[in-house]
C-alpha cells in the first residue's frame, strides 16, 4: 500500500500542474488574436477586426428580384488585399458606376491608430467611414467576389 503521506503529494503535484496546464492554455487563447485580425485589407496598413456580418435590407421583398444578392456571399478571407485592386474615388462616381443591391458585409478595420466601418457591397464597392470621413473604393472588373462591376453608367468627372 502506498503511504498516504506520499499519495498526498502525488496527488498535489497532479492538481498544481492541471491548473498550471490550464492557465497557461486559457493564457495562450486570450493573447492569440482571432484569425481575420491578420486580414490586412491594402490601405494603409488597415486590418480587419473581427467578422464579417451580413446585412440584407428588406430581405423577403427582394429576393424575388435579386436572387443573385440572396445567394452572394463574401468570406472575411477575401477582403485580404481586396483595396489594392480596387480604386479609391468620390462618393458621386461611385454611386454613379456601382449597382445598389439590398445586401451588404459589415465589420471593422483598424490600423491601431485609427478605426472604420467596413461596408462590402454586393455591387462591387467597399465604404471605410467613421466620424471623421467616408472613403469610397470601386472594382470596374469583374470578380467573383462581387455579384456585379462598377460598370453601370457612364460618368464624366
Amino acid at each position: 500500500m502506498i503511504n498516504p503521506v506520499i499519495y498526498f503529494l502525488l496527488m498535489l503535484n497532479f492538481f498544481i500542474n492541471c491548473v498550471n496546464s490550464q492557465e497557461n492554455t486559457n493564457e495562450v487563447k486570450l493573447n492569440m488574436p482571432d484569425q481575420e485580425q491578420h486580414i490586412e485589407i491594402g490601405y494603409l496598413d488597415f486590418k480587419l477586426v473581427g467578422q464579417l456580418i451580413k446585412a440584407n435590407k428588406d430581405k423577403e421583398q427582394y429576393k424575388s428580384h435579386f436572387e443573385r444578392c440572396a445567394n452572394w456571399t463574401f468570406k472575411s478571407e477575401s477582403a485580404l488585399n481586396i483595396l489594392k485592386k480596387m480604386r479609391k474615388v468620390e462618393a458621386t462616381e461611385a454611386y454613379a458606376k456601382c449597382y445598389q443591391y439590398p445586401c451588404w458585409y459589415e465589420g471593422k478595420v483598424s490600423n491601431g491608430k485609427v478605426d472604420y466601418e467596413i461596408t462590402i457591397y454586393a455591387g462591387a464597392y467597399i465604404t471605410l467611414s467613421n466620424e471623421n470621413e467616408i472613403l469610397h473604393f470601386i472594382m470596374e472588373k469583374k470578380l467573383d467576389l462581387f455579384v456585379d462591376a462598377c460598370d453601370c453608367c457612364e460618368y464624366d468627372d
